[in-house]
């Protein structure tokens, strides 16, 4: 059986006696760093990792934040804390979802495969027939360190008014790169890879689509037929080609769902959290199901103990993959007075 690729440090809560019990209930185990860590085992993590799968599954394989999977696995973990006795949260956080819903390009006779050419998401889309224009050489400016296509003098000189700039990944992010280039005028942009025999590869640009222009990728190889072409003299023939790309960006609201324990000082607070959203191309069992596993598996346990001394909270955050963006919405919210009552996060 595979390890977990995410460990939780198990911490001694220090234990005491805050809630009183019906004398007709057996008292709970006694709370030490030992017994907490001897509580949490494989077949506890592997029953949440089963539910992460089983929700991908109702979900076409994915529990990416906005989507059902992750609504399921949001679900699944709120009713589990509030069944184990927590006062549980749902934060909702507002954010812009991409889909992609096509991509298509072709250079000259070349019409780019399945696989062969990849739209960035966050791509605004082109109209239904596509771009075609002329292709531009993005080249390195000697006087910019950046790289190409990462600052508007890269373009200096260049006619990409209307045109599909083609520039070397690297150096910036995506983002920057077609940012950079609907600034200069382009109307598309095609950044090809810059590392021999990976192809294109799956990215994001600017979240805000008015700042960018409809762009895609392609491997480096499929890239230096043209960029030999538009290197051969100062006037090269023109190579044309038609950009497609068929996308939608709209708001959708997700949850961080949090569980405290009512006993303990709630003015000293440990806090344990995961990311419990997975990427758009799987179902994250790993990454972070097991983190998030963990969690829930602590969350579930550290109930069966007599109460802690600190009070305990416990985090699922949303949309971790596309940059951290629902456990910063979380510690944004919180005022300086919340924050200073957080004395360990792990």
């Amino acid at each position: 059986m595979k390890a977990f690729a995410a460990t939780a440090t198990i911490l001694c809560l220090c234990s005491e006696h805050v809630l009183a019990l019906p004398s007709w209930l057996p008292w709970p185990k006694e709370l030490t760093s030992k017994a907490y860590q001897e509580s949490v085992t494989i077949d506890g993590l592997l029953t949440h990792a089963k539910k992460w799968q089983e929700f991908a599954d109702r979900a076409n394989g994915t529990r990416s934040f906005g989507t059902k999977g992750y609504q399921l696995s949001a679900d699944y973990v709120y009713n589990l804390a509030k069944r184990s006795g927590y006062k549980v949260t749902r934060q909702g956080v507002n954010y812009p979802q991409s889909t992609i819903y096509s991509q298509g390009l072709t250079v000259e006779d070349k019409v780019f495969g399945t696989g062969e050419v990849i739209a960035f998401s966050y791509s605004p889309p082109t109209p239904k027939e596509g771009i075609t224009a002329n292709l531009v050489l993005i080249r390195d400016n000697p006087d910019n360190v950046t790289g190409a296509g990462c600052d508007i003098s890269d373009y200096d000189g260049l006619d990409v008014r209307g045109k599909i700039a083609l520039v070397a990944r690297g150096s910036c992010t995506f983002a920057v790169k077609s940012t950079v280039a609907k600034n200069a005028g382009a109307a598309g942009a095609i950044i090809y890879n810059n590392v021999a025999g990976q192809g294109a590869i799956s990215s994001r640009i600017s979240y805000n689509v008015s700042e960018s222009v409809p762009t895609v990728m392609i491997g480096l190889e499929a890239a230096e037929p043209y960029v030999a072409k538009l290197n051969a003299s100062e006037t090269p023939e023109p190579v044309v080609a038609t950009l497609k790309v068929d996308s939608l960006v709209k708001d959708v609201i997700s949850e961080n769902i949090i569980a405290q324990t009512l006993w303990g000082n709630q003015n000293n607070v440990i806090h344990i959290g995961g990311h419990l959203d997975s990427v758009p191309a799987g179902p994250g069992v790993n990454d972070d199901g097991s983190g998030s596993a963990t969690v829930a598996e602590l969350l579930v346990q550290l109930a069966k103990f007599k109460p802690s001394k600190n009070a305990v909270r416990f985090s699922w955050w949303t949309n971790e993959e596309i940059g951290l963006i629902g456990s910063q919405y979380y510690v944004d919210s919180l005022s300086d007075a919340e924050k200073k009552k957080i004395a360990l996060s792990t």
